[in-house]
């Protein structure tokens, strides 16, 4: 997985914005439980995206193409 954290400055705000990317496996309530333990520290999350892209990958675990919509993924 890959996390990376970055703050920016918003025009107009007086308080920066911290953006939180998180790149990882399919992982159930991994999220979710990222998530939590965020507002558990007593933060406020503003908006939370969770995208899940749906990949095709070779033999050997490499990625061959990101898939148009779900139909296309076959469980080997």
């Amino acid at each position: 997985g890959k996390l990376e954290i970055c703050t920016k400055k918003i025009t107009g705000s007086s308080q920066p914005l911290t953006v939180i990317k998180m790149l990882n496996t399919d992982m159930p309530f991994l999220v979710d439980s990222f998530t939590e333990a965020i507002k558990n520290s007593g933060h406020v999350i503003q908006c939370r995206i969770n995208t899940v892209f749906a990949v095709k990958r070779d033999h050997q675990g490499d990625l061959v193409d990101i898939c148009d919509a779900c139909s296309d993924v076959v469980d080997i």
